[in-house]
């Protein structure tokens, strides 16, 4: 069965312990604060049974830029004060995690990754090598920031 709940609070949802079967999301944790990430990622250890698992789709690309060249990783250049100035509200905000975060993140909370899927355009591998980066994303590859889409299967031991 079924049950939509409508509004709710995925790091609350008054569900039983272990007894939800699969959580999808989808284009829904690049607009969550970090700490709202682990919330929700342990209100899903919670509640899904052994079985379970949960399945995210991850758009972590550039979502207001215009600029087909670039759109997908043009946000990568500025700092997080310009980025929060502009979008940390609570209509646009966008947390600019890369994959490689998120799944950090999830296993960091106990999660065990089946399933890592990542989507990269060759135009933003091309655009990384003329922007400058902000030195929050140093230490990440090339093909690491040019990601712009991630699909994540976990479960939880």
């Amino acid at each position: 069965s079924i049950s939509y709940k409508a509004p709710g609070d995925a790091s609350q949802t008054n569900l039983h312990e272990a007894s939800v079967d699969i959580i999808y999301s989808n284009a829904v944790f690049e607009h969550l604060p970090p700490e709202v990430i682990e919330t929700v990622t342990l209100e899903s250890k919670r509640i899904l049974k052994n079985t379970g698992v949960g399945f995210h789709l991850i758009d972590v690309h550039d979502h207001y830029a215009y600029d087909t060249t670039i759109s997908k990783v043009n946000f990568l250049q500025y700092s997080e004060r310009v980025w929060a100035f502009f979008t940390h509200n609570k209509i646009s905000y966008h947390n600019r995690l890369r994959a490689k975060q998120f799944k950090d993140i999830f296993e960091s909370l106990g999660a065990v990754t089946l399933g890592f899927k990542t989507k990269v355009e060759s135009g933003s591998l091309d655009a990384l090598d003329t922007i400058k980066i902000n030195n929050r994303f140093s230490g990440m590859t090339h093909e690491e920031l040019a990601v712009h889409q991630v699909e994540i299967m976990i479960r939880f031991e």
